[in-house]
């Protein structure tokens, strides 16, 4: 038996687990051989090219073979938050003047709102004994407790630590709310974050 279950990538292709079984009992063969594949994240024009690529590789090797070539592409889970939070626009290192033509009415000494759409989007592998790789509700919970009850109802830059020294611009939110969530994710699982600040403008984070 020949085994092996290191993460391999090959091209566009992500092989999570091999396996051969190699019978040489059989004198009338030299060879014979029944290969397993367990493939993630291949794309479907390269699906063919990879059974061909299999086929002739193997066909070099053994006489005999079975190939079974299990093709398993990931999922993806959004959770959508809402929060209302205000705050002003300003660098430090820029000038009054500088500061108002970059950020316009969003400098100005009166702080401002936004209804803030908080999107986010998490893609893994599915557990083959539930068929799910996380619990829509514990993460629905995850966000509230660690990013909407923190920032809701808030003034970003007097009542949230990281944006008095940080410019509060929805660029640096969508970063602050991703290395949150980061910590309290599956590391295996890919994260990104989607904050609109208004239907029309928005901002997508991924690390």
């Amino acid at each position: 038996m020949i085994s092996c279950s290191e993460r391999m990538v090959k091209g566009s292709f992500d092989i999570r687990s091999y396996n051969a079984m190699i019978d040489k009992s059989d004198n009338t063969a030299t060879n014979q051989a029944s290969i397993e594949f367990q493939v993630h994240k291949i794309t479907e024009s390269a699906q063919n090219f990879f059974v061909y690529f299999i086929y002739h590789f193997f066909k070099q090797k053994y006489n005999y073979f079975y190939i079974n070539i299990s093709i398993v592409n990931p999922i993806t889970i959004y959770s959508k938050e809402h929060f209302n939070a205000t705050h002003r626009l300003h660098n430090i290192s820029l000038s009054e003047e500088e500061n108002l033509a970059l950020y316009g009415m969003c400098y100005t000494n009166d702080y401002h709102g936004h209804n803030y759409e908080l999107l986010v989007k998490i893609t893994g592998m599915a557990d083959t004994s539930s068929d799910s790789f996380i619990d829509a509700k514990i993460l629905k919970s995850l966000i509230r407790e660690n990013i909407t009850e923190l920032l809701d109802q808030k003034n970003l830059n007097l009542d949230i630590e990281a944006f008095k020294l940080i410019n509060p611009t929805k660029e640096n939110i969508a970063r602050f709310i991703y290395d949150i969530l980061r910590e309290k994710i599956n590391q295996q699982f890919e994260l990104k974050i989607f904050l609109y600040e208004t239907k029309r403008n928005y901002v997508e984070y991924s690390g």
